[in-house]
């Protein structure tokens, strides 16, 4: 009787969906209805997945992008700089695909099994034994220490006066590695003893400050979201997670509203209105508007589908090959800039838009979701743990900015897994290994 009523909810769930979805289609100033649909989709998405908490985080991020469309389809308030597509037939574009993204997810998880441990709160990293190795932690940590000196350079901005206006630049002659600190964090936790587990906070303070004084702030949220997997992940309650997490975002959000204009304060940069939410908001404003020029490409038959089939090929291979290698066709946003100015970023719903039409946004759904599944297995390697902790602490980039970083970062982690597994063989100095949940942030 429960499966039947299961059913039910299913058919009804997707009616709707599909209902709102062409309302939308013929009528892109009711685009609101399924955004907020959508937004009770994430709601129960949070729910069902409830028992991991660096999911339901992912979830609520993903949200604030549904929410940037309200006060543009309600209120007709304009949240982006630029203008040229910022109107309802480009933006109800932009608010289907990422819809479609998430509700694929809702779809696809909706009989996902509610086992006795869905009612308490688990950790990711619960099962990633440690197996300490001094020479090997020595290695990580001045590869770290080197990361975070000289993989990023450029001017102060409270010198330069703005993010921007100092030239930054990459050091390392242009070799692009701040982001990969990142990936030798989960690594560092698999081979370090629990006495030297303090140490990857002092580093990750150290970076998160290099980084907030250069105007950077992805890296700074991408490696907090690890610390929090790593560390607190199913430890703490809820209260404390959405408290801190709310805090985390308005700060990081002020923070790139003050970096701009370093000389003017934070009150001046940000208005009279100090809370206005497509001032606090601005990333999520200007990676909706960048995700309508990317997908005019298709909209407005720029490229023919083929052409567009070809360029999602060259992004594909652009995961193994320097960019410096790559034709334009490759990058969107070579492709893009050449209709109109736009800030950064692209919703990966969008992306596959472009690409693929609405197909390939559910197939990337689809596939989102069985890495979902792929979480509550509770025989995992720990190289399929490091790959998990990669994803729930990188999605502010492959979300919004660039979905390469799901598939190049988390493999490249998974890779340097490997080869630290293969170091470790030649190594003796072994400290006997145990459990990474047995005593970490005592």
């Amino acid at each position: 009787m429960a499966r039947r009523g299961h059913v039910i909810m299913y058919i009804f769930d997707l009616s709707l969906f599909i209902f709102f979805f062409y309302v939308s289609i013929f009528n892109p100033e009711k685009t609101i209805y399924i955004v907020i649909f959508t937004l009770f989709m994430l709601i129960k998405l949070c729910a069902l997945w409830k028992s991991y908490q660096s999911v339901v985080l992912m979830f609520l991020f993903m949200s604030t992008f549904l929410v940037m469309f309200i006060p543009f389809f309600l209120f007709n308030i304009k949240i982006s700089f630029y203008r040229d597509f910022q109107n309802h037939y480009y933006f109800s574009y932009v608010a289907r695909a990422i819809c479609l993204f998430i509700f694929t997810i809702w779809m696809s998880c909706f009989f996902k099994k509610n086992k006795a441990e869905d009612n308490r709160l688990i950790s990711i990293t619960k099962n990633l034994k440690t197996k300490p190795n001094l020479a090997i932690t020595i290695i990580i940590v001045s590869t770290m220490i080197f990361i975070a000196i000289f993989g990023q350079g450029g001017e102060n901005i409270f010198l330069s006066g703005g993010y921007g206006k100092g030239g930054g630049k990459k050091l390392l002659g242009g070799l692009a590695i701040f982001e990969y600190f990142l990936i030798f964090m989960p690594i560092f936790m698999a081979y370090s003893n629990r006495k030297n587990k303090s140490l990857i906070f002092l580093l990750s303070i150290f970076y998160v400050f290099k980084n907030l004084s250069l105007g950077g702030r992805i890296e700074s949220l991408q490696v907090i979201l690890m610390l929090f997997i790593l560390f607190f992940d199913g430890k703490i309650p809820y209260k404390k997670v959405f408290a801190s997490m709310i805090i985390l975002m308005l700060f990081l959000n002020i923070w790139g509203v003050f970096r701009g204009n370093t000389s003017i304060g934070i009150k001046n940069a940000l208005g009279t209105n100090v809370f206005a939410i497509y001032t606090l908001f601005d990333t999520q404003s200007e990676v909706i508007y960048t995700s309508s020029v990317y997908q005019s490409l298709r909209i407005d038959n720029r490229h023919d589908k083929i052409k567009l089939i070809k360029m999602f090929v060259l992004y594909i291979m652009s995961l193994i090959i320097p960019s410096r290698f790559m034709p334009p066709e490759a990058y969107l946003h070579i492709t893009a800039s050449k209709v109109t100015n736009f800030g950064g970023g692209g919703l990966i719903s969008s992306y596959f838009f472009t690409w693929l039409g609405y197909p390939g946004v559910i197939l990337v759904g689809i596939a989102f979701s069985l890495f979902l599944f792929s979480i509550q297995n509770k025989n995992k390697s720990r190289s399929l743990i490091i790959f998990q902790a990669m994803v729930l602490s990188s999605y502010p980039r492959w979300f919004s900015y660039s979905p390469i970083t799901l598939f190049k970062m988390c493999v490249y982690a998974v890779i340097m897994w490997g080869i630290f597994k293969v170091v470790r063989s030649f190594f003796l100095v072994t400290i006997p290994s145990r459990s990474l949940s047995s005593g970490v942030c005592q």
